[in-house]
């Protein structure tokens, strides 16, 4: 393994350690939320509202605007020197900071001025309160590109605990304040999601300024950085769009279509494939944009090859067994973490069937993440649109079919709109990898390593499946040590035989982990 690739796997697992931190956060946020609001109207009020702010954080904080921003940043100092690289960036985010303050602005006014009856009411309510939360975290998404390309990883990889610690004081304190009815006490989680953007925004700043990075306002239309980060923001935008856009349309269309809760159940279940997903494929995609972007800005093309599919093979080994994992575990994985309080049986039965068809996809989610960078730091941004619109167009055709269709709406239900993100994100990841190899920026091993991965997984299968089977057998009672066994045992057992196959095939797994500084 080369010297890149070795700095690569500290940095990724530098993001990893304080994602993951970060996502059990979340996850005991998720946990507490559920226990409180169950799969109620009010929670599908709330999901749809928040969704709005996420998708301008991923199209213009660490979506867009940042993955635009990093290449050209990189050459900036390598041509210009550093400080000329802080001017662009300066002049980046004063830009930013003004179209997100409008655009905060306009929408508040705009969501309570069409406030109706009923249930839309809440929905427009929520995202009233909540529109400001997207000028905090896009600019803290941003700025946490900086960082990067600084070579701060830890720093904003967790900051989301912040976030995450505001939502929990939310439900604990300013829901019970409220008191009433759910869709009274859902107001207190908006504002401790509304707090939680600034907290994080303080914080980020911080981080810059020990980082030796100092502000000032700069609007200097005439950068030539400028026009050039422009130029690729709107195939990013396009790019980035694909699974934000297929999340508004699940949202919006169960809303409409599906009986009530099916949002939530949309939410929830999501929310366990993207803790994998944000643990191991965003910290793939976090390392990997900036180390590629020097690369590539550099001419080292062999090592930019042997990097981005070192990257995707360490994508490829986490997916798999963790795709297996939530598609055979979903049922006693969901008991253990949301069944309490307002979170009953039929609700574990709902959202267990929609984590079905959305960890099916959880493998082509991290590939299109890893593979994208690969396209970005190449330059060649419109790529990632061109495939990532088709994607879209796909899932929106196949959401329309599950729920206009009374067979297919009837049978599937939730769980047909969780189906045509995978399957729109699987169409998605066959076409950037075969375009990747088709503009050179694919090195091999690819398809021996898939080879060897195939076995191991059905031996992940297998172990765990016996396992489960022996353990329903063997043990009936229904405590919570029971619960955290029907999980734990098959998922470590099916792990361990995963490892051991690997090993027996000859996978140099010792290449995937992080390895010791060297001391040159």
């Amino acid at each position: 393994m080369g010297e890149e690739q070795r700095r690569f796997t500290r940095s990724k697992w530098v993001v990893t350690g304080w994602t993951g931190l970060s996502r059990i956060g979340g996850l005991i946020r998720d946990i507490l939320t559920a226990a409180v609001f169950g799969t109620s109207s009010a929670t599908d009020a709330f999901m749809v509202a928040f969704a709005l702010p996420n998708l301008f954080r991923n199209l213009f904080g660490e979506g867009a605007a940042g993955i635009a921003f990093v290449p050209v940043f990189s050459e900036t100092c390598r041509r210009e020197g550093e400080q000329a690289g802080f001017r662009l960036a300066e002049t980046v985010i004063t830009l930013l900071a003004l179209v997100l303050a409008a655009i905060s602005v306009l929408g508040v006014g705009i969501c309570f001025f069409l406030s109706e009856t009923g249930r839309g009411e809440l929905v427009l309510r929520l995202s009233g309160v909540m529109l400001p939360y997207l000028f905090f975290i896009c600019l803290v998404g941003f700025l946490g590109k900086l960082l990067n390309c600084l070579g701060r990883f830890g720093a904003p990889a967790a900051l989301p605990l912040v976030f995450n610690v505001s939502w929990i004081t939310a439900l604990a304190v300013l829901c019970p304040l409220l008191g009433g009815s759910l869709d009274r006490q859902v107001y207190g989680l908006a504002a401790g999601v509304l707090a939680g953007g600034v907290l994080q925004l303080v914080l980020q700043w911080g981080f810059l300024l020990k980082a030796g990075f100092r502000f000032r306002a700069r609007l200097d239309f005439s950068h030539p950085g400028l026009a050039r980060i422009f130029r690729k923001m709107g195939p990013s935008i396009l790019a980035m769009a694909v699974m934000q856009i297929n999340t508004l349309a699940d949202k919006y269309l169960a809303v409409i279509f599906l009986p009530e809760g099916s949002v939530s159940s949309l939410f929830y279940a999501n929310r366990l494939v993207q803790f994998p997903l944000g643990v191991f494929g965003v910290s793939l995609a976090t390392a990997a944009l900036p180390l590629l972007s020097r690369l590539q800005a550099s001419g080292r093309t062999r090592e930019f090859r042997e990097t981005l599919s070192h990257a995707l093979r360490s994508g490829l080994l986490i997916a798999l067994p963790a795709t297996l994992g939530l598609i055979l575990l979903r049922e006693p994985l969901i008991r253990l973490i949301y069944q309490r309080g307002e979170f009953d049986v039929f609700s574990t039965n709902r959202t267990a069937f929609v984590l079905l068809w959305y960890a099916t996809g959880l493998i082509f989610f991290i590939t299109v993440k890893v593979a994208t960078q690969g396209f970005y730091a190449l330059k060649k941004h419109e790529i990632p649109a061109w495939t990532g619109g088709m994607a879209v167009g796909v899932n929106l055709v196949l959401n329309l079919v599950v729920v206009l269709v009374p067979p297919v709406r009837n049978t599937l239900g939730a769980g047909g709109l969780a189906l045509s993100t995978s399957i729109s994100y699987l169409l998605n990841s066959i076409l950037l990898l075969v375009l990747l190899r088709k503009h050179g920026g694919l090195g091999g091993g690819l398809k021996p390593f898939l080879l060897r991965l195939l076995p191991a997984g059905g031996g992940f299968a297998a172990a765990c499946l016996l396992t489960a089977g022996a353990l329903r057998t063997g043990v009936a009672s229904a405590g919570i040590g029971s619960a955290l066994l029907a999980v734990f045992a098959p998922g470590l057992a099916g792990l361990a035989v995963f490892l051991l196959i690997l090993r027996l095939l000859g996978v140099p797994l010792r290449d995937y982990l992080p390895a010791r500084r060297s001391r040159d």
